[in-house]
């Protein structure tokens, strides 16, 4: 249970900086610079895709460890 836990607190940290990063954070003022809405939206797509992949990753590896798969 800890695992999941430990996993989607790290999913959720990542996901929050890659929006941050891509300017669609919550508090206006805190950017200086607003992207285009294709970059924002490009932005947010592959973070997305690469916390999936991290995710899985872990998941797999994970399972991997649990049932002796090699």
């Amino acid at each position: 249970m800890f695992f999941l836990f430990k996993n989607f607190v790290f999913f959720v940290f990542l996901m929050t900086g890659f929006l941050f990063i891509s300017g669609a954070g919550v508090v206006a003022e805190f950017f200086i610079y607003t992207p285009p809405p294709e970059l924002s939206k490009l932005v947010v797509i592959i973070s997305s895709l690469l916390s999936f992949v991290a995710l899985a990753h872990k998941v797999n590896s994970f399972l991997a460890k649990k049932y002796k798969v090699s």
